[in-house]
């Protein structure tokens, strides 16, 4: 909990009143129960949820103006447990682990509503606080989250922001041999998403270290897996939200893009290790890849400038019960999860409650068998 001993009747109503939008509450009581966590056991049928703070609560109920009346005292309150939710910005069944250490801007781009993702960015612009560069428990940025979930566009043009760029900058550079962000876009059939980029990238609005860095991501690979591939790995429709011909279109926009990172990188002649790379990747056949993912840990891959193992990816998505058949899900449990059990102090949403807000209110439709909206 936060500092000083708060009475636990208090502190309920303090979580209801973010849930709500109760905005007198939270202004009279701010003094006492600001930055406290919730500390009760997790009842996803009562809107309860352990280690969230009202911030936390006020974001995934969609109370923008509740988000305003806690962000000075709450925007840097992180996550302190893992914690399991149902997550249809991914797919309508999927469920997703909020790791420990994931903050307010992860989660917003989450649930997706751009009133709320647009504000805490502008936030952290003028006051001088800043969440860029800290990752979750995992490693995971939250601009990460804007290359998987399904959203409109108004939440999608936050990747090109100045701040989420530079999430992208400080993302590529890092060590962890992981997927790349697109390659997870490929993995769900995010075909808005690529195709969004295909266009910011034609205006010659986009800068030429932003253009670089998307191009670089392209013929990144994966377990020698290309993001193309990863368009063609099978999925199911109820978990990550898209139909065949979604995914059918995602790769297409995919196919574009590669076409043009090769193209930019070679008449530059840039990344030429990276553009070797990706070439020798497409030309392997499947018994070459499996051999070189059976080699020792520490041994240099031949002709892929790879070193150490790839088995572990440090790529936390920690999507569940999604697909058991792609080199991107069959991680070690704390990055990418299949598990249909729940860890002890995860959290599922089974129940009803009246102020679960948008994320949580059609986590219900879906156990009630409701069409979704």
């Amino acid at each position: 909990m936060g500092c000083g001993a708060v009475d636990e009747g208090l502190l309920k109503d303090w979580f209801e009143a973010a849930r709500s939008g109760d905005i007198e509450f939270l202004n009279r009581y701010s003094s006492r129960c600001q930055t406290q966590v919730d500390m009760r056991d997790s009842a996803p049928e009562y809107g309860v949820y352990t280690g969230f703070s009202a911030i936390h609560y006020a974001i995934v109920c969609d109370q923008f103006e509740a988000v305003q009346e806690l962000i000075d005292a709450e925007y840097f309150c992180r996550l302190p447990y893992d914690c399991l939710i149902v997550a249809p910005s991914i797919g309508p069944r999927a469920q997703f682990v909020l790791r420990e250490g994931m903050n307010i801007q992860h989660l917003s781009f989450l649930v997706g509503n751009p009133k709320i993702s647009e504000y805490i960015l502008n936030y952290t612009h003028k006051s001088g606080h800043n969440l860029v560069g800290i990752p979750d428990s995992q490693g995971m940025f939250s601009v990460s989250v804007l290359f998987f979930i399904q959203t409109n566009d108004l939440v999608i043009r936050h990747l090109h922001s100045d701040l989420m760029e530079e999430e992208i900058q400080l993302d590529y550079t890092g060590s962890k041999p992981s997927p790349s962000h697109l390659h997870m876009s490929g993995l769900f059939g995010r075909y808005k998403l690529v195709e969004h980029l295909l266009d910011y990238i034609k205006s010659g609005v986009a800068t030429t270290q932003f253009v670089e860095r998307i191009y670089s991501l392209a013929l990144k690979t994966h377990k020698y897996q290309t993001i193309l591939d990863a368009c063609k790995i099978p999925m199911d429709k109820k978990r990550c939200g898209t139909s065949h011909a979604e995914r059918q279109r995602c790769l297409e926009a995919m196919e574009k893009l590669v076409a043009k990172a090769l193209e930019y990188f070679e008449d530059n002649g840039l990344e030429q290790d990276l553009v070797e790379n990706y070439k020798y990747v497409t030309v392997m056949t499947d018994e070459d890849k499996l051999l070189l993912m059976k080699g020792p840990k520490g041994t240099k891959r031949p002709g892929l400038g790879l070193n150490g193992s790839l088995s572990n990816s440090s790529m936390n998505l920690g999507v569940t019960s999604l697909s058991d058949s792609n080199p991107f899900m069959n991680e070690s449990k704390s990055n990418l999860d299949v598990a249909n059990n729940n860890d002890s102090g995860t959290l599922s949403n089974r129940g009803s409650s009246s102020h679960r807000g948008s994320m949580l209110k059609i986590s219900q439709k879906i156990n009630d068998n409701e069409e979704i909206e």
